[in-house]
C-alpha cells in the first residue's frame, strides 16, 4: 500500500475525534474510488493518460514502480486492471492512443524500427507492429488519428522522408500513402466534413501551401483552394456547421482570418476579414479560435479593428459575423479560452481575467459566472448533470459546476473531505473520461490516492459504505481500541485498520470482515512513545477501496483523564482509568445512577437508559477520586 500523509487540523479532543460526517446522498453527489494503485512506491504516481474507451473496456497509458510506461485495460476494478505490455523498447514512447474497429492504434519504439504504428486488441499476444512505414530504424512518427468514412486516417512519414496522408481498412496491406501531408504544432485529428478528411498539403505543384479534402482514394484526393495555411487539424480551430467547414486559415493578403468550405473550390472562400491590415503587409489579424456550435450558429473567440479578442458570433456570412460582447474593452480584451454547452447556455472561460462566463448568445444575456479563479478554467467534462473542469499549472486542481456563482466550487465528494487535483501533460490530456457510467480520470486525493492513479467518480448514491465516525483511544500502555460507525454498507467486504507514527508512513494491523453491523471495534497495538495515526480502509466485493481519514492518538506518557463524547447519547467512552478501581455516576442530586468495578477491557458505559440531564462521574481508588461531568442527550 502507498504511504500518504493526512491532515490532522481542526481536532479538538486529543483521544478520539468523529472526524467528518457525511451529508444525506442528494442530486448529483458524488464519490470518488481508486480503481488501482499502480505505482505503490511510497508517494510514487503512475501518471495515467490518454484514457480510451475500446470494445468495452478502459484502455490508458500508465507507469509501473520503475517509471516504465506502460499500456493497461480495465473494467473499472483493481482485479480488472491489467498491465498488457511487456513494452521493452524506449521508455516513454507511448503517447497516443486511437481506436479503429474494435483495435487500438498507436506509435510506439520498440527500439528496432524506430517510432512506428502499433496496434493491440488488448491482449499481450494481440499487441504488435501493425506496419513499418519508414522501413528500418527509421521514425514514422504516426499522428493525427481521425476515423472518417470507415476508414482509418493518419499522417506519418515514410522512406521518402516526407510527412504522408495515409488511410487504412485495418490491415496492413490495405495501409497506403496518398499524398504529401503537413503536422501543425498541436495537432491531434483532421478535420472532417460529411465523409471526407480535410488537410494542409502544397498548392499542387509541389511547393506553396493548400486546402485539401480526400475521400481515402487518390482520385478523390484533390486541392480546393491554394496559397492558404488551413489549421483544420488543432482542437478549437475548425467546426462543421450547416454542412460547411468553418476553419482558420491565413494567406498573403488577409492573415488569420475566418475561412469557410463546403467542399468545392469556388465554395472555399473567406468569411470576414475581421482585423484589416493598417499597412503594407500583413501586420493583423483576426485569429479567430475556440470554434464551437451553439444555437445552429458559430462563436469563436477573436479580435477586430477596434477591439481586443472578445466573443464573436457568425452565420456564415461577413454581416451576420458579429461580436457578441465587448467584455473587457482594450487592446488585449478578455481573451475567451475555451467554451462548452450546458444546460441550454454557452459557457467559455476568459484568459485575460481568469473567469467563467455564460451567454445565450445576446450582449445582455452574456454574464459572469464566476471570477478571481487562479487561472482560466479549462472544460474536463460534463456528467452527473454538472460540468468539470480543471485549472492550475502540472497539478490541476477539479472544480465542478452547475452554471450558478454558488455552485461554481472545488469539487466536493461525498466519501472523502480532500480536495482532488488532476495531472496533465503541459494540459494536453484534460478531458475526463465516460466509462459504464462513472467518470475517469487521472486524480490525486489523499484518503483514496496520495500519488496520481486512475481514479473515478461514480454517483454518491452507489458509496458502498457511508462513514459516520471514526474514534481510537487507548486501552493500554501499548494497545488502542479503534472503533467505527457506518450508516450504510452495501457489498462491503471487509475494513483495514492502518496505523502510522508520522502521518505519511502507514501499515496494515489487521483486517475485520464485514457483517450487517453498523459498529465494529477491535484492540491493536500501538506505539506508546509517540503520537499514532489511525485510518480504515474499507474494501468492497469489487475490491474497490474508501478510505476514512485519520484519527489521532497522543503518546501514552501524555494521557490524562477523559470522557468523550460529551454530550453523549448512549456510549461513554472513560480513557486514563486503569489505576482506578471503581466507576461511579451520580445525578445532580447525588443519587447513585450506576456503579461498577473496573474490570481489563473496561472501555465505555452505556448511559443509554438515563434521562437527559448533567451528570458527575467518579474514578475510585484507595488514594484518590477524581470527579468529571458530563451531559446526557
Amino acid at each position: 500500500m502507498k504511504q500518504y500523509s493526512a491532515s490532522a487540523t481542526g481536532r479538538s479532543l486529543w483521544f478520539s475525534l468523529i472526524l467528518f460526517l457525511c451529508s444525506a446522498t442528494a442530486l448529483q453527489a458524488q464519490n470518488l474510488l481508486l480503481v488501482k494503485e499502480i505505482n505503490t512506491v511510497a508517494n510514487g504516481s503512475s501518471f495515467p493518460n490518454n484514457l480510451t474507451v475500446c470494445a468495452g473496456k478502459l484502455y490508458f497509458f500508465a507507469n509501473d514502480n520503475t517509471g516504465t510506461k506502460y499500456l493497461w485495460s480495465s473494467q473499472g476494478t483493481d482485479a480488472t486492471t491489467i498491465n498488457i505490455g511487456p513494452f521493452i523498447g524506449v521508455n516513454n514512447s507511448l503517447s497516443t492512443l486511437a481506436t479503429y474497429n474494435g483495435k487500438l492504434f498507436f506509435p510506439y519504439n520498440d527500439g528496432i524500427n524506430g517510432y512506428e504504428l502499433w496496434t493491440s486488441d488488448g491482449t499481450s499476444g494481440g499487441t504488435a507492429l501493425f506496419k513499418d512505414l519508414n522501413t528500418g530504424a527509421g521514425n514514422a512518427f504516426p499522428a493525427a488519428f481521425t476515423v472518417c468514412n470507415n476508414k482509418l486516417f493518419f499522417v506519418a512519414t515514410n522512406n521518402t522522408g516526407f510527412s504522408m496522408l495515409y488511410v487504412s481498412d485495418g490491415t496492413a496491406a490495405g495501409t497506403t500513402a496518398i499524398r504529401k501531408a503537413s503536422i501543425l504544432g498541436g495537432q491531434t485529428s483532421l478535420a472532417v466534413l460529411n465523409t471526407e478528411v480535410y488537410f494542409l498539403s502544397d498548392n499542387g505543384s509541389g511547393s506553396g501551401n493548400g486546402l485539401w479534402k480526400s475521400d481515402g482514394s487518390l482520385a478523390g484526393t484533390v486541392l480546393l483552394k491554394a496559397g492558404i495555411v488551413p489549421t483544420v487539424g488543432i482542437p478549437g480551430y475548425s467546426a462543421v456547421l450547416s454542412s460547411n467547414l468553418y476553419f482558420n486559415a491565413s494567406d498573403n493578403a488577409t492573415g488569420s482570418e475566418l475561412w469557410v468550405s463546403d467542399g468545392s473550390g469556388l465554395g472555399t472562400h473567406i468569411v470576414k476579414n475581421l482585423r484589416a491590415d493598417p499597412g503594407a503587409g500583413i501586420t493583423a489579424s483576426g485569429n479567430p479560435q475556440n470554434l464551437l456550435v451553439y444555437n445552429s450558429k458559430l462563436y469563436f473567440a477573436a479580435s477586430d479593428d477596434t477591439h481586443g479578442m472578445e466573443l464573436f458570433v457568425s452565420d456564415g456570412t461577413d454581416p451576420g459575423t458579429l461580436m457578441v460582447k465587448d467584455i473587457a474593452p482594450g487592446a488585449s480584451g478578455s481573451q475567451p479560452y475555451q467554451s462548452t454547452v450546458y444546460n441550454g447556455l454557452l459557457y467559455f472561460t476568459c484568459w485575460a481575467s481568469n473567469e467563467l462566463w455564460k451567454t445565450d448568445g445576446t450582449d445582455p444575456g452574456t454574464q459572469l459566472v464566476k471570477g478571481s479563479l487562479f487561472t482560466a478554467p479549462k472544460f474536463a467534462a460534463t456528467w452527473n448533470g454538472k460540468m468539470y473542469f480543471i485549472f492550475g499549472g502540472g497539478f490541476y486542481n477539479v472544480w465542478e459546476s452547475d452554471g450558478t456563482t454558488a455552485g461554481t466550487k472545488a469539487i466536493q465528494l461525498q466519501n472523502t473531505t480532500f480536495p482532488l487535483t488532476s495531472y496533465t501533460d503541459f494540459g494536453s490530456d484534460a478531458h475526463f473520461t465516460e466509462y459504464n457510467t462513472d467518470l475517469y480520470l487521472n486524480g490525486q486525493c489523499f484518503s483514496i490516492a496520495n500519488g496520481f492513479e486512475p481514479v473515478k467518480l461514480t454517483p454518491g448514491s452507489i458509496l458502498a459504505v457511508t462513514w459516520l465516525g471514526v474514534q481510537a483511544h487507548w486501552k493500554t500502555v501499548a494497545t488502542a481500541s479503534i472503533s467505527w460507525q457506518v450508516a450504510s454498507a452495501l457489498q462491503v467486504k471487509d475494513y483495514t485498520i492502518q496505523q502510522s507514527t508520522d502521518g505519511i508512513n502507514y501499515t496494515n494491523l489487521t483486517i475485520v470482515a464485514a457483517t450487517n453491523a453498523n459498529q465494529y471495534s477491535c484492540i491493536v497495538p500501538a506505539n506508546a512513545n509517540n503520537k499514532n495515526y489511525f485510518r480504515i480502509v474499507e474494501q468492497d466485493i469489487n475490491n474497490s477501496k474508501n478510505f476514512s481519514d485519520a484519527v489521532t492518538l497522543q503518546a501514552a506518557a501524555n494521557i490524562s483523564i477523559g470522557i468523550y463524547p460529551n454530550p453523549v447519547a448512549d456510549k461513554l467512552y472513560v480513557n486514563g482509568i486503569e489505576q482506578f478501581s471503581t466507576i461511579t455516576i451520580t445525578d445532580i442530586a447525588g443519587r447513585i445512577m450506576l456503579q461498577q468495578k473496573i474490570v481489563p477491557g473496561f472501555t465505555y458505559l452505556n448511559i443509554q437508559q438515563l434521562t437527559s440531564g448533567t451528570y458527575s462521574l467518579t474514578l475510585k481508588n484507595d488514594k484518590e477520586n477524581k470527579t468529571l461531568r458530563f451531559i446526557k442527550l
